[in-house]
């Protein structure tokens, strides 16, 4: 019976959002910056370069990471305050090689964000950015606090459907 009832939450959140839309969605860019992979930079154990990007995030913000390059093929990390890896993206799509990262932070802190190359030895320019959907924030902890037993896992497969519905 309690599975039907979060079913039904789930199912009014998502005909909410659809009905409403993400017009009126608000973004909030927390880093926008240009960078350059080059040798010397530091080194991931499979020998490809990397950048690191910090911020301040807040619990149930969700997020979305873009990492651009046209000289290599562009690979997100993200770490959480405690430095441990929870999300990474190789590419967005089979047609598009850049990285995008989609995620509902699970607490309070600074963020780091690794831009990375896919490949070994590979450089050149990107650009990073970090935008906060703030209207997608919002539903995520509805949602959350609809379902207090939810996991950060639950509430970003949550928050990918929604936003999938909305899209």
């Amino acid at each position: 019976m309690q599975s039907l009832r979060r079913f039904g939450v789930l199912c009014t959140v998502a005909s909410l959002l659809v009905c409403v839309g993400a017009n009126g969605a608000k973004a909030e860019t927390l880093l926008e910056a240009e960078g350059t992979l080059t040798t010397g930079d530091a080194v991931l154990d499979d020998g490809s370069l990397y950048d690191q990007h910090i911020f301040s995030g807040s619990s149930g913000q969700q997020i979305t990471v873009s990492l651009e390059s046209q000289d290599f093929d562009p690979y997100l990390i993200l770490l959480d305050p405690e430095g441990n890896r929870i999300s990474e993206n190789d590419d967005i799509s089979r047609s598009n090689r850049n990285s995008q990262l989609r995620i509902i932070l699970p607490t309070t802190g600074e963020y780091v964000v690794v831009a990375n190359s896919y490949e070994a030895g590979k450089n050149g320019q990107y650009k990073i950015k970090i935008d906060i959907d703030n209207y997608q924030s919002s539903t995520a902890q509805a949602v959350a606090a609809a379902i207090p037993e939810s996991t950060p896992l639950c509430n970003n497969a949550i928050s990918s459907a929604l936003s999938e519905l909305s899209g």
